[in-house]
């Protein structure tokens, strides 16, 4: 009898080193696993895990709307690398970005290259186009460039809108995009849209004299973006 119980204990004795084996190697596998997926996205740079994130910001957009219209909906007309910012501190950077004026929305391709456009609004965004250009979003939800800063920034916007003309005998439309730019700058966090002639002096209260004598002696033609952005700039330093 007792050469029996002995006998069973050894065997429950064996069955538990089995499966503590297995249990062992189980967990070393998924360590391996483990290892080896953050081994392969730190050789992505984190890219991977970034376009993931970003891909759950974002919704499809169509941009078929724009199919036979005559000019670009677009800022730049290419896609850009740059970054972006949200209200929550959340920044993304190293992203596919286009800016489509017509919709003001920012536009992005996701890791499938399908043109998305993010759910949450953006603060701010970057584009490297020839020198990286900063964009805000203003609070009726417009993007400007910010072309200087200081107490007194300038900033420009690209405004486009679609028209549609009756092509010839009036059987169908042509529809044609539209672009102006236009000037603001900024008083207690609400745009100011610049006229670009002589009463933009006023804009600076009590130093309009100044900023015109400034605007005089350099024989500045404010109708001139490279100007104007020399007046904001000296304004700005005085």
């Amino acid at each position: 009898m007792n050469c029996l119980v002995r006998f069973t204990m050894s065997r429950r004795q064996v069955w538990c080193m089995i499966i503590g084996s297995l249990s062992l190697f189980r967990v070393a596998s998924a360590q391996e696993q483990l290892t080896a997926d953050e081994t392969l996205m730190s050789s992505l740079g984190g890219s991977l895990m970034t376009q993931m994130l970003v891909d759950n910001l974002g919704k499809p957009f169509m941009t078929s709307k724009y199919e036979g219209a005559i000019g670009s909906p677009y800022l730049i007309e290419d896609w850009q690398k740059g970054s972006v910012e949200h209200s929550n501190g959340e920044k993304f950077e190293n992203l596919d970005l286009l800016y489509d004026a017509v919709a003001k929305s920012l536009l992005f391709k996701n890791a499938q290259e399908k043109v998305m456009a993010f759910v949450k609004p953006v603060t701010a965004f970057t584009i490297q186009d020839i020198n990286e250009r900063f964009f805000k979003r203003m609070p009726n939800g417009d993007y400007f460039e910010i072309v200087t800063d200081g107490e007194k920034p300038l900033y420009k916007a690209c405004e486009k809108k679609i028209l549609e003309k009756k092509t010839y005998g009036g059987i169908g439309v042509q529809k044609e995009i539209i672009t102006s730019y236009s000037y603001y700058s900024e008083v207690d966090g609400e745009p100011i849209k610049l006229k670009l002639n002589k009463s933009i002096f006023q804009f600076f209260g009590a130093k309009a004299s100044e900023a015109e004598k400034y605007s005089i002696d350099k024989k500045l033609d404010i109708k001139k973006e490279e100007n104007l952005i020399l007046l904001f700039k000296y304004m700005n330093s005085h």
